[in-house]
């Protein structure tokens, strides 16, 4: 391998090229395997074997992956660059080939009316006729790598090696490079799974960078992990398109409702009749000032708020607005911002039979979000989104009654965990009559917001929007 002569800030330099041949990788081969496995999947599919692309895959990882390479892994178990790119390669052979997974449609579309191609014609027309860029870069890796692998230089470049490959399997040049934008979410969460995965593998790799590992410690370890989720998660196609919910994405509008001081109601306690009584309420809310927001500014000026009898919000709207596109999008906005822990938990997957924080823990745990011995409620400053209020009769539940309950626990466990500090604060999100279910329970008519459609339904002029809002017709920007 050639010398080390790294510039300022480079704690690990070395061509990408020197580093794959100690590790026994050729880049041209594997980007050709990859492409046979999807056509060999494409025409499993087509025989009826829904996960065959996905099987096929997994044999070109078996292939490539080199942690089950004893001697590799010996001779390379003291040398800090071709550890780090042993990192990289395993985690961008992970992150590649759950991409081309999430974008089988694509593969699907391509060859619609069309006779597949032989897979080793395709293995060889990709191996003759690809320009892997790869393995012409230089590696790089600076103190914030850790923090940032996004960011790596190197990602970029198979970025482009990747939209081409797509594009030689058929795929439109637009589409291909929607679907590889989403590569560097991928990647960051294959990165931590794999370090998480192989400590012992990379210890040396660790020892030698000499830099504060905080957030590799088990706790936060497994925050980065699940931040990491959460930015893939909008990163992920939708509605069959090539495109992503972070790519097509408007932030909403929403009202809040005028505090008022006669209101009646706000003092009741929730009867029987419940049902009926929400229905009045709604009718009531209909006819209150209904003040403008942009959704997201609103949210997080609540966020930074302080005042712990303000704890819980709703976001409220009917079906097909887009309360959890909100909710997920969010969730991103402050995964990627840092600016303070956020946890996404879809209602209709806990247990409302448990106390809040147990049944968020067994969620998180069941769903392997989190490891069983972490408990992130218990935490510092953290937002929990319960999406989905509505749903609870999914498991049972009958309408707005069992909403009101579940939300006077959710207020009685908030208040408890605020006891001494204010830090945690959750989001609901449901359809009208749930969310006035629970308005009812937190009784603050300004705890509600209400979702507003690209097109408003109401007259414009029953809306205070002080700062034009409704004056943009957001079907244009979508």
């Amino acid at each position: 391998m050639s010398g080390d002569t790294r510039e300022p800030g480079i704690l690990i330099g070395a061509p990408v090229s020197d580093l794959a041949e100690q590790l026994g990788i050729d880049y041209r081969g594997l980007f050709a395997d990859l492409g046979k496995a999807t056509v060999s999947g494409l025409i499993g599919v087509s025989t009826g074997s829904p996960g065959a692309i996905g099987g096929a895959m997994k044999n070109v990882i078996s292939t490539y992956t080199r942690f089950g390479d004893a001697k590799t892994l010996h001779a390379v178990q003291d040398q800090p660059g071709p550890l780090a790119w042993l990192l990289i390669h395993e985690s961008l052979l992970d992150a590649m080939s759950r991409l081309i997974l999430d974008h089988g449609a694509r593969f699907r579309d391509a060859y619609s009316g069309k006779e597949l191609p032989v897979e080793d014609a395709m293995r060889d027309q990709l191996h003759n006729e690809l320009s892997i860029r790869l393995a012409d870069e230089n590696l790089r890796i600076t103190a914030s790598f850790f923090d940032r692998p996004a960011e790596i230089d190197i990602l970029h470049t198979v970025q482009e090696d990747l939209k081409d490959w797509f594009v030689a399997l058929g795929v439109e040049r637009g589409e291909a490079q929607a679907a590889c934008g989403h590569l560097p979410s991928y990647f960051r969460k294959s990165l931590i799974d794999t370090w998480r995965s192989h400590l012992d593998a990379f210890q040396f790799l660790k020892d030698h960078l000499k830099i504060p590992f905080s957030h590799h410690e088990k706790a936060e370890a497994a925050w980065e992990r699940y931040r990491a989720i959460v930015q893939e998660e909008v990163d992920k196609p939708v509605f069959g398109e090539a495109v992503s919910l972070r790519q097509m994405y408007i932030w909403p509008r929403a009202y809040t409702l005028v505090e008022d001081d006669s209101d009646e109601i706000a003092n009741e306690e929730i009867s029987p009749e419940v049902g009926e009584m929400m229905a009045e309420r709604l009718k009531r809310d209909h006819d209150e000032t209904k003040r403008v927001v942009d959704l997201k500014t609103a949210v997080l000026d609540w966020l930074n708020g302080a005042d712990p009898d303000d704890a819980i919000r709703i976001i409220s709207a009917d079906p097909g607005i887009g309360k959890s596109s909100f909710c997920c999008m969010l969730a991103d906005e402050l995964a990627t911002s840092k600016k303070m822990p956020v946890l996404y938990v879809p209602l209709h997957n806990l247990d409302t039979s448990k106390g809040l924080r147990e049944a968020v823990h067994e969620y998180l745990h069941d769903a392997k979000l989190f490891p069983r011995d972490i408990y992130p409620l218990d935490g510092d400053s953290l937002l929990l989104i319960l999406d989905g209020l509505d749903e609870l009769s999914m498991q049972g539940a009958v309408g707005a009654r069992e909403a009101a309950k579940f939300v006077r626990e959710v207020k009685d466990k908030v208040l408890n965990l605020n006891q001494h500090t204010f830090r945690v604060r959750v989001l609901l999100s449901g359809r009208k009559i749930a969310s006035a279910a629970a308005k009812e329970v937190l009784r603050r008519p300004s705890s509600v917001f209400y979702m507003v459609p690209f097109v408003p339904e109401d007259n414009p002029k029953s809306y205070v929007d002080p700062d034009g809002l409704l004056q943009v017709d957001q079907r244009n920007d979508w």
